[in-house]
C-alpha cells in the first residue's frame, strides 16, 4: 500500500485525511495542483482486459455526447463531463506534482492526455479530476475504468492505479471519506485498462484521479475515463 502525502503536507496511512483547500487545483492544465490524493480501503476489482467481449467495443453515450467504452452494459451512462477528451482539453483534470495536457496518441478517436511529473518530483504525482462529477448517492455503488499507457517520448512510472473515492468539503478541510483502486499496472505502448468500484456511505463527492509512483522524466497517457453508478 502507498504512503501518501497530502498538498498540505500531512502524510497519513489508511486513515482519514485532512488538507486545506487552499492551493488545490481549480481544474486547469499545465500544472494545476489537485486535489492530492489517498490511501484507504482494499485493492480494487480491475484487470487490464480488453473494453470487447465479441469482438466490437460495446458504446455509452457520455454527458456530453460522445462514445466512449461501456465496460459495464447493465450500468447506466457515462457521469464524468469529459472523459473522452475529444474537445481539445483536459479539463477538469489536473496535475498534483505533476502536469497534464493534450496529445494526439488516443486509445479512442482524436484526443487523449498526457500526465508528467515535476521535475522535482521523486515520490508520486496524479492526474485529478478535483470533484467535477458532483456528489455521489449514499447507498449507490459506483464503477470507474480508464485506459493507459506509456507516453512514446517519455519514461514511464515504475506503476499506476486508477482511484475512485469519496471526497468532502468540512469546514474548509479537505476530508476523504474512503477510496477503493485498482490493481497497478506495468506500462508499455499498449493501452491498458484500469477498473475500480466504490460504494458511497456517507454523503461526498465523487473524485476520479490516476496516481503514478516516479522515475526521472516520468509521463503516462490516459484516455476514455468512464464513470458509472451500477446501482
Amino acid at each position: 500500500m502507498w504512503l501518501f502525502a497530502l498538498a498540505g503536507g500531512i502524510a497519513c496511512s489508511a486513515c482519514s485525511l485532512l488538507t486545506s483547500l487552499d492551493g488545490l487545483s481549480d481544474g486547469a492544465v499545465g500544472g494545476a495542483t489537485s486535489d492530492a490524493r489517498g490511501d484507504q480501503s482494499t485493492t480494487g476489482s480491475g484487470d487490464a482486459r480488453s473494453d470487447a467481449t465479441s469482438g466490437d467495443a460495446a458504446k455509452a453515450l457520455d454527458a456530453g455526447g460522445d462514445s466512449v467504452t461501456d465496460a459495464n452494459d447493465d450500468a447506466g451512462p457515462n457521469l464524468h463531463p469529459n472523459g473522452t477528451f475529444e474537445s481539445g482539453t483536459c479539463d477538469p483534470f489536473g496535475g498534483y506534482q505533476g502536469t497534464v495536457d493534450v496529445v494526439t496518441t488516443a486509445h479512442t478517436g482524436i484526443g487523449a492526455c498526457r500526465a508528467c511529473a515535476l521535475p522535482q518530483t521523486t515520490d508520486f504525482f496524479t492526474a485529478d479530476d478535483n470533484r467535477a462529477t458532483g456528489p455521489g448517492v449514499v447507498g449507490a455503488t459506483y464503477h470507474v475504468e480508464a485506459w493507459v499507457r506509456a507516453d512514446p517520448t517519455r519514461p514511464p512510472p515504475v506503476d499506476v492505479r486508477l482511484y475512485l473515492r469519496n471526497a468532502v468539503d468540512t469546514n474548509g478541510m479537505f476530508v476523504d471519506h474512503g477510496s477503493n483502486y485498482s490493481p497497478v499496472v506495468t506500462l508499455d505502448a499498449t493501452w491498458k485498462r484500469l477498473e475500480t468500484t466504490y460504494t458511497f456511505t456517507q454523503p461526498g463527492d465523487l473524485n476520479v484521479f490516476v496516481g503514478a509512483d516516479t522515475a526521472p522524466n516520468a509521463c503516462f497517457l490516459f484516455d476514455d475515463v468512464v464513470l458509472q453508478r451500477v446501482n
